[in-house]
């Protein structure tokens, strides 16, 4: 009696990935093969058949609104970040694990390591500038109270 057994790969997955199962082909004929995935990489390669050029790893997305007493809950601004690369990319800022960060519209900015550093930066002066306001008011309205 035979066993058959799932072939391990030949070598070692490069440092900073795994190998990860995907489906390649099309609905109606498709294989599975494994293929380098970065530890970041939150989608199942496997879920539906693609290309193996167009494969695109992303990682999971962080995001927030901003709400509005006047709006029923409804968000008036709504951001999310995430990690991307396309290995198979002509361009190799894509390849490149990068930033995508986009809101509710069809437009998405791509970030550079670089990029996302300055972003970033500038959120914090940002959330000090709200922090302050927030302040401002407070006092405001505790003066009005009195």
């Amino acid at each position: 009696m035979s066993t058959l057994a799932t072939p391990e790969p030949p070598v070692a997955p490069a440092p900073g990935t795994r190998w990860a199962p995907a489906r390649v082909g099309t609905w109606s004929r498709s294989q599975i093969v494994y293929i380098e995935c970065p530890v970041w990489c939150t989608e199942d390669h496997a879920d539906s058949p693609s290309a193996l050029e167009d494969i695109t790893h992303y990682g999971e997305p962080e995001g927030m609104t901003v709400p509005s007493f006047l709006g029923d809950n409804d968000a008036h601004y709504s951001w999310w970040a995430r990690i991307e690369c396309d290995p198979a990319s002509d361009d190799e800022r894509m390849r490149a694990a990068h930033l995508i960060v986009g809101d509710d519209s069809t437009f998405e900015a791509r970030l550079t390591v670089n990029m996302a550093h300055e972003l970033a930066d500038g959120l914090v002066a940002f959330i000090a500038a709200v922090r302050g306001m927030a302040h401002v008011a407070r006092v405001a309205n505790e003066a009005d109270a009195d």
